[in-house]
């Protein structure tokens, strides 16, 4: 017991029992009947019972027969009894002080009991809730013994065993393990164990867990394991999830690369064999718009290789994104350079930063995502339009960035292709001309290599006309692809 309350247990007991008999010499001296005066000593011993423990209530209940016999029964001033009548009295009156003194005890222990058992209830409802919400196994058991912290005193220790997926796991003090622990409870699952619940010997109460406790834990690491059986399945299912959506998503790619590969190969196989059969009967216009349509088409077979390959990198499960400082002004030049012979009478402006800016970057990857939105650009817009690829450092969220930009003054992007315009085999608009073909990879292989970087990438219309796709990428060494 602590020792304040101890002693204020203590002087509560004699105060009390001084102002009954205080009260009770008064109304003695008045000639009030001596069962008025024992009412009043009962009275006492029912608030001292309820104000303390059952220790005081039971000397209370002693102190006051010997305080009314004392003071209130002849021959007063003594502890003799004349009157064998009050003998009885003196008797009934400490065995009804006895009994209410237990039963207040009794009821102040159900009380007690039932206010725990209230707030045990309240915190494992409000762990089952918080646990609903909550995924990864450090969070759920971090939560966990927080929740747990606000009804036990004892220090809390959670082990979860390594799996395929992820190493061994602890929540809170690990310490607690090399101390033998006052109890260890195993978290098992629906099928294997999860690890184990360690609770602390809290030496500052220097006591084993009650029956009511033990019983807490056990539904605690209950709901525990379910949260975490829950977590695993959801993981389980993200990763089937994840990995149907890359199957259906190359399925897709082989299907229309197949076709993509088909009809260039068709035209530089049928292009070829016309110059070679018929090489001498053609004249030199004629070889050279054979020989031009070859090139075209092998071009654009290498560009839809390059997309591909750059695709695969990204999308690689055990692949990381190799970063490195590059000089941005040398990307924008060597994407601006391989597309120059796409430009026809495009005009391209480029808007360079003013200041020379090192961005970690995988310089290819970043380059290919600059091409394929000039390249969308040209697509899309008419043969004298103007296009501009710019680049500025913005501020967001205590990070510093790069952002890139590649607009137009063509006609825009119609807003029904606005939502979905980054998603594989999705169009940005209306193709013009006769180069304008597209495999419908190039915007969604952009958005996996700016988000591979920690970036972000958007599309939209300018308010004078035209459109504008511009991607962010951060200008710190943090790892964002994983």
């Amino acid at each position: 017991m602590n020792r304040n309350k101890y002693f204020k247990d203590i002087l509560f007991t004699i105060v009390i029992l001084l102002v009954s008999t205080g009260t009770s010499v008064l109304l003695s001296n008045r000639d009030f009947l001596d069962s008025n005066l024992i009412l009043i000593y009962i009275f006492a011993v029912v608030l001292i019972s309820i104000r303390t423990n059952r220790l005081n209530g039971i000397i209370a209940s002693i102190a006051s027969v010997f305080i009314f016999n004392f003071l209130f029964t002849a021959p007063r001033y003594t502890f003799a009894v004349a009157d064998p009548r009050y003998i009885l009295t003196l008797i009934i009156m400490l065995a009804v002080a006895l009994i209410i003194t237990t039963l207040t005890a009794r009821e102040k222990k159900l009380a007690q009991e039932s206010r725990r058992g209230e707030t045990h209830a309240n915190v494992l409802l409000n762990i089952s809730r918080t646990l609903l919400t909550l995924s990864g196994r450090e969070a759920i058991c971090r939560e966990s013994l927080e929740q747990l912290g606000q009804i036990l005193s004892n220090g809390t220790c959670i082990r979860l065993n390594g799996t395929e997926d992820e190493e061994e796991c602890i929540a809170g003090d690990p310490e607690i393990q090399k101390r033998r622990p006052i109890l260890h409870v195993e978290i098992k699952g629906s099928d294997f164990s999860h690890g184990f619940l360690f609770l602390d010997n809290n030496r500052k109460q220097d006591r084993s867990l009650s029956d009511d406790e033990k019983a807490l834990i056990q539904t605690f690491v209950a709901l525990l394991s379910l949260a975490l059986d829950r977590d695993l399945i959801s993981r389980k299912h993200e990763d089937v999830k994840v990995r149907a959506e890359r199957e259906k998503l190359r399925v897709m790619i082989l299907r229309s690369i197949s076709h993509d590969f088909r009809t260039p190969l068709a035209g530089i196989a049928g292009a070829s064999t016309t110059l070679l059969e018929n090489c001498q009967l053609l004249d030199p216009e004629t070889q050279n718009e054979l020989l031009k349509g070859i090139y075209d088409e092998a071009s654009w077979l290498t560009r839809l290789v390059e997309n591909i390959l750059s695709l695969s990198k990204v999308q690689s499960s055990t692949g990381l994104i190799s970063k490195t400082p590059e000089v941005l002004d040398d990307i924008l030049y060597s994407a601006a350079q391989k597309i120059q012979k796409r430009l026809n009478a495009h005009k391209l402006v480029i808007e360079p930063p003013e200041n020379v800016f090192l961005v970690p970057v995988d310089a290819i990857l970043i380059e290919q995502v600059i091409i394929n939105l000039l390249e969308n650009a040209i697509n899309h817009t008419q043969s004298d339009s103007t296009i501009i690829l710019s680049s500025k450092k913005t501020a967001r969220e205590n990070r510093d960035f790069i952002e890139i930009a590649v607009s137009d003054n063509g006609s825009g992007i119609p807003e029904e292709n606005l939502a979905g315009i980054f998603d594989f085999f999705k169009s940005s608009g209306k193709p013009t001309g006769k180069s304008a073909r597209g495999s419908g990879l190039g915007l969604g292989i952009c958005k996996a290599i700016v988000e591979a970087h920690g970036g972000t990438i958007s599309a939209g219309n300018k308010a004078e006309g035209g459109a504008v796709f511009q991607f962010t990428l951060p200008m710190d060494q943090r790892e964002d692809n994983s």
